[in-house]
């Protein structure tokens, strides 16, 4: 599995779909290696670090790790808060 970092714009399959063919073609990668999307939104590079909590979504075919907001919690599972398809 290749996690390739997005900064969302539209959120839809087809920046997705774009993304990943335009990191595909520039490392090489397989058109049908397995590829996790995350997303991230840096603003000072400099407070990039610590803890990041996130939720896996499906946008179409796209698997995607989007940033929970600090004071989000996990479900009370006890376990991983990733569907079984993420893990």
């Amino acid at each position: 599995m290749r996690i390739i970092a997005n900064h969302r714009d539209a959120g839809d399959p087809e920046e997705y779909a774009l993304e990943g063919a335009e990191k595909r073609a520039d490392h090489h990668l397989a058109p049908d290696a397995p590829v996790l999307f995350l997303e991230v939104e840096v603003q000072d590079a400099s407070e990039f670090g610590g803890v990041m909590r996130v939720r896996g979504v499906q946008v179409g075919p796209h698997r995607v790790l989007r940033r929970l907001p600090w004071r989000a919690r996990a479900p009370a599972t006890g376990g991983s808060t990733l569907p079984a398809h993420f893990r």
